[in-house]
């Protein structure tokens, strides 16, 4: 697998997307869903790389499937 194509904040949404993560980046990254923009801008200044990667997932079309394109990944299915 490609890992190492991703840049910190890539790699931080594909280990959220498949449940790769430790139990802290999980706990971050159910909060991020959880959280509207005013808390999502306090939560990005203590994890700017983070928040930033999951605003371009949440709302940059065709961000997420660029990110699968650098893992190999079939876009449609997006399976590890």
């Amino acid at each position: 697998m490609a890992m190492n194509k991703l840049d910190p904040g890539e790699l931080f949404i594909v280990k959220w997307q498949y449940g790769l993560h430790g139990e802290f980046e999980a706990t971050l990254a159910r909060l991020m869903v959880a959280a509207d923009n005013f808390n999502l801008k306090r939560l990005k200044k203590s994890y700017p790389v983070e928040v930033e990667a999951f605003m371009k997932y949440k709302n940059e079309a065709g961000w997420w499937a660029g990110v699968k394109a650098k893992l190999k990944l079939n876009p449609a299915f997006g399976s590890l």
